[in-house]
C-alpha cells in the first residue's frame, strides 16, 4: 500500500518540480502531472507541516502563505479544496476567510488607508517597535524553522496551539488524510505507472538521483537564460542596423553597451553549447562588431607607443563614456599572488596621452611593489575575518578547515578569496588630480561590505 511518506518521496525523486520559487509555483507544476488525489495529498501534508503545534489559521495565513497575489489566492483556494477533498470541511471554510495580519500586510493596509507615505508614518507612531520586531521574528521563525534554528533564533510552532472549535484539529486532519490516502490507492498507483518510479531501477542511489535533478534544473535555467538573451540580442542587432542606417555611428552608439553586455557574458564566442538561437545571434553580433570596429573596438589612444605599453599588461578591452576612456584587463600580467586573482582598470580623459602615461607609470610602480602590497593585503584579509568571527553563527564557520586545536586555518580563510578589482583613477572627490589605486573584493563571510584595500607607498 502507498503511504503518505512513500508518495512524497516518489514526487521528490520523480522530479515533478525542480525549482524553488514558491508553494503556488510547485502546486501548479504538480497539477499538470499528477492526479487530483495526489495533489490533495501533497497540499494537505504541507498544511499540516506548517501547523506543527496545531492548526493556527491566523498565523498560517499571515506567515506561511508568503506569496503575492494572484499566487496567494491560488494557494489559499487550492488548500481549501484539498482540505475539503480529505473531509476537513470546517478548516477549508476558515482557510477561505483567513486574514493576512503579517507586518507587511499591515503596512500595506496602512498605506491604502493613508494614501501617502507621510500619513502612513504618522499612523505608525503608535506602534511599539520592539513588540513589532519581536512579533515579526517569532512568526518568521514559525514559517522558516530550519533557517531560524541555524541562525540561533528560538523556533516557534512546536508549542501547542489552542483548539479552535470551528476547525478540525491537527490530529483530526491527519487522520482524515490517512483515510483519504487509503481510499485513493488506485489514483496514486496510476501516478506511479504514468510517470514511472526511478526507485525501482537497479542500483538506485538517492544522492546520485538528487544530483541528476540538480543538474537538470541548472540546465533548464541555463536554457531559459540562453533563450532570453538570444531574443534580446537579436532585437538589439536589428535596432542597431536601423539606427545606423539613419543616423550613423553617433546614433547607433547608444546600443553598443547593450550588445556588448550580452556578448561579453559568453566570452564573445558563438558555440553550439549556447543553443541554436543564441549561437546564431552571437555569430551575427560578432559579424556586426567586425564591420563596425570604430564603435565596438575603439582604440584607447592614437599613439603607437602608448598602445604598446597597454599591450604589455595583456589582453584588454576599451570603453568610452562621457569623455572618459576605460581600459580593462581581466587578467593583467604580473599582478598575481598565491591566494587570489585580480583584474585591472584605468580611467583617463579621452584622448589625453599625458594622463594615460601617468596611469601606466602607476601600474609599473604597482607591479614593482606588488609582493609587499600582497603581504599587507594578506594581513588585512585575515584581520578582517578574525574581527568578524566572534559575531558569526556556527553554521557560517562550519565549512572552514581547522587545526588540531580547533582554530580556523589561515589557508582555509584565504582559499575563499575570489577576484579583486584594482582601479587606477582620479576620484571625483579629489581636487588635486591625485591618482588613487584601490582594490575591492567580496568576502565570503561579509558579503554585505566586502573589503576595500588602498595601494599606498608606506615606506
Amino acid at each position: 500500500m502507498i503511504s503518505i511518506s512513500d508518495y512524497l518521496e516518489w514526487c521528490k525523486f520523480a522530479g515533478l518540480y525542480l525549482g524553488n520559487h514558491s508553494h503556488a509555483h510547485r502546486y501548479r507544476a504538480y497539477e499538470e502531472k499528477i492526479s487530483a488525489a495526489g495533489l490533495a495529498l501533497c497540499v494537505v501534508h504541507d498544511f499540516l507541516k506548517d501547523n506543527r503545534g496545531g492548526v493556527d489559521l491566523a498565523s498560517w495565513r499571515s506567515y506561511n502563505v508568503y506569496e503575492m497575489q494572484p499566487d496567494a489566492n491560488y494557494r489559499l483556494e487550492l488548500t481549501a479544496k484539498s482540505l475539503e477533498a480529505v473531509g476537513a470541511t470546517r478548516t477549508a471554510a476558515k482557510v477561505r476567510t483567513a486574514e493576512d495580519n503579517s507586518p507587511f500586510a499591515m503596512l500595506s493596509k496602512m498605506m491604502d488607508r493613508s494614501g501617502s507615505v507621510e500619513e502612513m508614518m504618522k499612523s505608525m507612531q503608535g506602534i511599539d517597535p520592539a513588540s513589532f520586531m519581536q512579533d515579526l521574528q517569532k512568526n518568521i521563525a514559525r514559517a522558516m524553522p530550519d533557517a531560524a534554528a541555524a541562525a540561533g533564533l528560538p523556533v516557534s510552532g512546536s508549542e501547542p496551539v489552542p483548539v479552535d472549535a470551528e476547525t478540525e484539529s491537527r490530529e483530526q486532519i491527519e487522520h482524515l488524510l490517512n483515510q483519504f490516502v487509503t481510499a485513493h490507492q488506485v489514483e496514486l498507483q496510476a501516478d506511479y505507472e504514468k510517470l514511472g518510479d526511478v526507485r525501482d531501477q537497479s542500483g538506485f542511489d538517492p544522492e546520485l538521483r538528487m544530483q541528476e535533478l540538480d543538474d537538470q534544473y541548472t540546465a533548464e535555467l541555463q536554457s531559459d537564460m540562453f533563450g532570453e538573451d538570444a531574443e534580446k540580442l537579436t532585437d538589439y542587432l536589428e535596432q542597431f542596423e536601423k539606427v545606423y542606417s539613419k543616423k550613423g555611428a553617433k546614433g547607433a552608439g547608444s546600443l553598443r553597451g547593450k550588445i556588448l553586455e550580452i556578448t561579453r557574458k559568453y566570452g564573445g564566442k558563438s558555440s553550439p553549447s549556447l543553443g541554436a538561437e543564441l549561437e546564431l545571434a552571437m555569430r551575427q553580433a560578432n559579424e556586426l562588431m567586425q564591420r563596425h570596429q570604430d564603435i565596438f573596438s575603439p582604440p584607447a589612444i592614437d599613439d603607437p607607443a602608448l598602445h604598446k605599453r597597454l599591450q604589455e599588461w595583456g589582453d584588454y578591452r576599451v570603453d568610452i563614456k562621457r569623455g572618459e576612456t576605460f581600459v580593462f584587463w581581466p587578467s593583467p600580467l604580473g599582478l598575481e599572488c598565491d591566494f587570489m586573482k585580480f583584474s585591472l582598470q584605468i580611467v583617463f580623459p579621452t584622448g589625453n596621452g599625458e594622463e594615460l602615461t601617468r596611469r601606466l607609470d602607476a601600474v609599473v610602480d604597482l607591479h614593482v611593489n606588488f609582493p609587499r602590497h600582497m603581504q599587507r593585503l594578506r594581513e588585512e584579509i585575515l584581520e578582517n575575518f578574525r574581527n568578524y568571527q566572534p559575531f558569526a553563527s556556527d553554521w557560517e564557520l562550519e565549512e572552514y578547515e581547522r587545526d588540531a586545536n580547533g582554530d580556523i586555518l589561515n589557508s582555509s580563510i584565504l582559499s575563499t578569496m575570489g577576484t579583486g578589482q584594482i582601479s587606477i583613477l582620479v576620484p571625483e572627490y579629489m581636487d588635486n588630480n591625485e591618482l588613487e589605486i584601490m582594490m575591492y573584493t567580496g568576502l565570503e563571510w561579509d558579503q554585505e561590505h566586502g573589503l576595500e584595500f588602498y595601494f599606498v607607498d608606506d615606506e
